[in-house]
């Protein structure tokens, strides 16, 4: 029985990145799991934000998220190309 409940309760758990942690900013943990090639939908999770588009053209997207840490003075930048990352860039002062 015990067994059968194990099964069941990790069956149904969430990882942790997609749960809203920091809703509204990125940490630099959540910074670290995106990478080249993550779809735009999962930065989304894993950052529990959308962020903000300031370029969009062709088919590239430019967005900045606020970082969690010290946020007036810090931020988050991701390039897309084709819904997919091609490019992060932080300041973390």
């Amino acid at each position: 029985m015990l067994i059968l409940l194990f099964v069941i309760g990790t069956a149904f758990a969430v990882p942790t990145s997609a749960t809203a942690d920091t809703p509204g900013c990125v940490t630099r943990s959540e910074y670290r799991q995106v990478h080249s090639g993550t779809p735009k939908l999962r930065v989304q999770r894993i950052f529990d934000t959308d962020g903000t588009s300031v370029s969009k053209a062709g088919g590239h997207d430019v967005r900045v998220y606020r970082a969690c840490h010290r946020p007036r003075l810090a931020y988050v930048s991701v390039h897309f190309s084709g819904g997919q990352v091609i490019l992060k860039f932080a300041v973390w002062p």
